[in-house]
């Protein structure tokens, strides 16, 4: 009987590829694991009694600390290792959305929001290293494609279901208690995944060219004032539209984010290979222009409740359109070092998340949100009109 001879290039290159699977495994339970508290937290909150103003601060304390975290998340990695930061940010992810449900008070529910920031901060940064590590240069951009793919994978089913779970029990348990179930299955494949390589470092070099931004380069790169134009509007009606919805009886309006997920996926890919075909940078003010559509329209949603569904349609093709374009602009500008750029390109959304929701919990509690979406709708007018300038 003859023996089969093995290469052990292919064995290596199983392990590899079993490796990028389990990463990205982890990455796609915890994604769901955090969108699970993330779309539902406003809604809980409200429940609990807090009004838009707070749930506004309390929205935008998180995604300021996550912007804070990853100033430091480079430093730790370095020092600890990015088996400790990916075991610290599981460990966090299990641990802490269970006090959402247990405290009332403002300010201690501020600094859990601080502390569970840590979670996707420290998980996004240091699965993202592995994988380029994993693969190199010239398979990046389809394995941190892959990586996007987990969360608009999470962005159909977890807001859907979390925020169902919330409005019939009215408060946070549940869903909580399933973001930490999520959390230990996640870190059971975290674990997984160790057993399949013998280390875990990282260059230096591939650290600080991962991570790094020049400020100095930022007025060369206005592509990422559109961005966080657009993050600011974003998340300053996804924010607060479970609770819009809520109000007005809407069924089921966690299905905002499904469709807003599925619509994005769909534009992208097609966005994506126009602009593979040639300059297709006129129809960026289409997107601008159904983004303003979907805001505007979110104020007869008292009326018709499926226009809410429609809206969450139309901002997915605005969203996916938007940052397709402008992603891919930042890249042809900047052609000295991408991976700054793309790392500009995400501060600039979360600094978006930071000012919008803050504003938005702001001024909708002084005057109303359908003030507050004809508000945005304008702006994203006036972006259409104004904004191939910046590029």
């Amino acid at each position: 009987m003859r023996k089969k001879n093995y290469n052990m290039n292919e064995v290596i290159f199983d392990k590899s590829k079993l490796f990028i699977f389990l990463v990205l495994l982890y990455s796609l339970f915890m994604f769901i694991s955090f969108d699970f508290i993330v779309a539902s937290f406003p809604l809980g909150m409200s429940y609990k009694g807090f009004g838009e103003n707070n749930i506004g601060w309390l929205i935008s304390i998180f995604g300021l600390s996550i912007v804070l975290w990853r100033i430091y998340l480079t430093k730790i990695a370095k020092k600890y290792g990015i088996k400790f930061v990916l075991l610290i940010s599981s460990i966090v992810n299990i641990m802490i959305p269970m006090f959402y449900y247990f405290f009332d008070s403002f300010f201690l529910i501020l600094i859990i929001r601080v502390v569970h920031s840590f979670a996707p901060a420290g998980f996004m940064f240091a699965s993202q290293m592995l994988l380029i590590n994993e693969v190199g240069n010239k398979k990046v951009g389809r394995v941190i494609s892959y990586f996007g793919v987990t969360g608009s994978i999470s962005l159909i089913i977890a807001p859907t279901i979390g925020v169902e779970m919330v409005i019939r029990s009215q408060d946070l348990f549940f869903v909580a208690a399933a973001a930490k179930l999520l959390g230990i299955a996640a870190l059971i494949i975290l674990l997984s995944a160790y057993n399949t390589k013998k280390s875990f470092k990282i260059k230096d070099g591939e650290f600080n060219r991962q991570t790094s931004f020049s400020i100095k380069r930022i007025k060369r790169l206005l592509p990422l004032l559109l961005h966080l134009i657009f993050a600011f509007s974003y998340f300053g009606i996804v924010s607060f539209v479970t609770i819009y919805a809520t109000k007005n009886n809407v069924i089921y309006p966690g299905i905002f984010f499904a469709f807003l997920a599925s619509t994005s996926i769909i534009i992208r890919v097609i966005t994506g290979k126009k602009l593979e075909k040639g300059d297709q940078l006129d129809l960026l003010k289409y997107f601008w222009i159904i983004t303003a559509l979907s805001y505007f329209l979110l104020i007869y949603v008292s009326k018709l409740n499926f226009i809410y569904y429609v809206c969450g349609m139309l901002l997915g093709v605005g969203l996916g359109g938007i940052q397709t374009i402008l992603h891919t602009v930042l890249l042809r500008k900047d052609s000295i070092d991408k991976t700054q750029s793309t790392a500009g390109f995400t501060n600039a959304f979360d600094l978006g998340s930071v000012l919008g929701s803050g504003a938005g919990g702001v001024f909708i509690s002084l005057i109303s949100y359908e003030m507050f979406f004809l508000f945005m709708s304008i702006i994203m007018l006036l972006v259409s009109i104004t904004g191939r300038k910046f590029i």
